[in-house]
């Protein structure tokens, strides 16, 4: 079993380092200053990964590799979602030195006044505690950018009570954003009145700005782009077999699904399913537990690639419970695995039964067939 392990790690680790430098690809493409398009796909794991340079290829595959700065795109566009990316001017103070340029921010609202959502390393934002703030927001009016930030500074507090004078850090909330809106929006009254509670995120802002579009400048189409991705469900039939130390070699069939939210994480998704197995060989001595019985595997999986063959690694655990008498274990398992064309599914775990101190050990590989279609799941 050893032996086993050993060539599948090394067949693994082999793909991860083929494929490993393709990293996250997507489907989209680029229109550039010079008005010219590039169709492909480029790197995109997370918003910030883009801010400040883009990786384009014709395929993931390819090893030629184009990068553009924000500076030379137009625009570009995500082909599975419409997402929208545009450049905006950013100014930033680094060691009291004013700096600007231009940085790639997603389109949330277009119109006489758009909007644009940017994501900032954690060196530039201003915040302490607020840690889900990893982003300023931008208003474009009339090709001019106002910076749109919820600040959080420390401050000292100190006073005097029951066991004498005390000082202590606190913290102070600076809705930057507020006055910024006012003096943008100072042509329409009603919009002013309402953003003294307005919300610092993706909903609020982008709600009053389409508001302001609609009944200050009805003349300019104002629209909220829609960003959702929708959840990616590979499912689909999967044959097993794996060897058993104590009871050995295992054969099985079931069904697979494998579940992923891009809008958490395009690399981590949930692995489950049920799977009907059985032993080759019966051990009569040990009826119970060599009878047919049912897995039930629970595992997250993070994907290294999505390229044609996209290696990655999982681990989680896995309910077992024997067809013959009451007894059932839950297994735990890590293992390696690879989606090829995004069709066909290879997985191999090393499984462990923690509770008992006689436990066996277990070799298991499954190859399943997705039923989803590629082309949705490759943009």
């Amino acid at each position: 079993m050893r032996k086993y392990l050993i060539l599948i790690v090394l067949f693994f680790a082999s793909l991860t380092t083929v494929t490993g430098q393709k990293s996250y690809y997507v489907n989209a493409s680029i229109l550039t200053t010079e008005n010219k398009v590039y169709d492909g796909y480029i790197e995109h794991l997370t918003d910030l990964k883009i801010t400040t340079s883009v990786n384009f290829k014709q395929q993931p595959e390819d090893s030629e590799l184009q990068l553009f700065a924000p500076g030379e795109i137009k625009h570009i566009i995500l082909t599975q979602d419409s997402t929208v990316y545009e450049p905006v001017k950013y100014a930033y103070i680094i060691d009291s030195v004013e700096l600007s340029e231009f940085r790639l921010a997603k389109k949330l609202v277009t119109g006489y006044a758009s909007l644009y959502k940017l994501q900032l390393p954690r060196i530039e934002l201003k915040t302490v505690l607020l840690n889900e703030i990893t982003f300023i927001y931008v208003v474009r009016i009339k090709d001019e950018d106002h910076i749109l930030r919820l600040n959080e500074y420390v401050i000292d507090v100190s006073g005097s009570g029951l066991e004498g004078a005390y000082s202590t850090e606190g913290y102070r909330v600076d809705r930057k954003y507020i006055p910024m809106l006012k003096t943008l929006f100072n042509d329409n009254s009603e919009i002013a009145d309402r953003l003294e509670n307005l919300k610092f995120n993706d909903d609020a802002l982008s709600n009053i700005v389409d508001r302001y579009n609609n009944s200050t400048h009805p003349e300019i189409a104002s629209s909220v782009l829609q960003h959702k991705s929708k959840p990616v469900i590979f499912h689909g039939p999967m044959a097993l077999f794996s060897a058993d130390s104590k009871f050995g070699p295992e054969y099985g069939a079931g069904y697979y699904m494998n579940y992923c939210d891009p809008e958490q994480s395009k690399r981590i998704s949930l692995f489950t399913g049920i799977f009907y197995t059985d032993h080759f060989n019966r051990d009569e001595g040990i009826q119970e537990q060599s009878s047919p019985f049912l897995r039930i595997p629970v595992q997250a999986n993070y994907q290294l690639a999505n390229t044609r063959i996209s290696p990655f690694i999982f681990a989680g655990a896995t309910g077992i419970k024997y067809l013959e008498g009451r007894y059932g274990e839950i297994v735990f398992d890590i293992g390696v695995g690879c989606v090829f064309y995004n069709r066909v599914l290879l997985r191999c775990a090393y499984e462990r039964e923690l509770r008992r101190v006689d436990r066996n050990k277990v070799f298991s590989c499954t190859l399943g067939y997705n039923f989803n279609n590629p082309a949705k799941i490759r943009k």
